[in-house]
């Protein structure tokens, strides 16, 4: 009996991936010091349209844009994923808690379902705090506070938005990353890029 459970809760498991997939997330780090917000859709947060301030237009990947991903990911499971199994797992071993009857067996093993399933949230949310320790550590994190979600990705780089292939050359040559509001092919980024 304990396999076949298993088996149905991996099942259960892999199949969220599919309902849920990693493609809807979306989020937003900071650039230029903090002053600018750039918001994305999906798991890769450049390289492709993204909002700056308002403003649609392409921002090239730096190194920091890992972090950012690598943080959305892992806020994803934390609490999209975690959350939703371990409800089930609760409400699993409760179920077989009170539907045991005089059986000590199953009355153990519903106890430690639940027992288990406390101490792996436990377990994956001291991780989370020091994941997150470790980002603020390096200085890719800042702290905002429990009412602002906790922790803000803020990028090192300075990015300025430009109009067409010179301007962003020129910003370039500022020492700054281009966020373009034109396609390679030259055809303008679209406000419904970004939604």
């Amino acid at each position: 009996m304990v396999s076949k459970v298993k088996i149905f809760f991996l099942i259960l498991a892999l199949g969220s991936f599919i309902v849920t997939p990693l493609g809807a997330l979306a989020g937003e780090y900071l650039v230029n010091n903090g002053a600018d917000t750039v918001s994305y859709n999906g798991i890769v947060p450049c390289g492709k349209p993204v909002r700056v301030n308002g403003a649609c237009c392409i921002l090239p990947c730096s190194f920091c844009h890992f972090f950012v991903m690598l943080d959305n990911i892992i806020d994803f499971f934390m609490f999209n994923l975690v959350p939703v199994i371990a409800v089930l797992m609760l409400v699993f071993g409760g179920f077989i808690f009170l539907t045991s009857g005089e059986n000590p067996g199953n009355i153990d093993w519903a106890k430690r379902v639940i027992t288990s399933t406390i101490k792996g949230l436990l377990a994956i949310f001291t991780a989370w705090l020091i994941v997150n320790a470790f980002f603020m550590f390096i200085g890719v994190a800042d702290w905002t506070g429990l009412e602002s979600g906790w922790f803000q990705i803020n990028c090192g780089i300075e990015t300025q938005i430009c109009q067409t292939r010179q301007d962003c050359a020129d910003v370039v040559k500022q020492g700054k990353i281009p966020c373009s509001t034109i396609h390679p092919n030259d055809d303008p980024v679209l406000d419904s890029e970004c939604q």
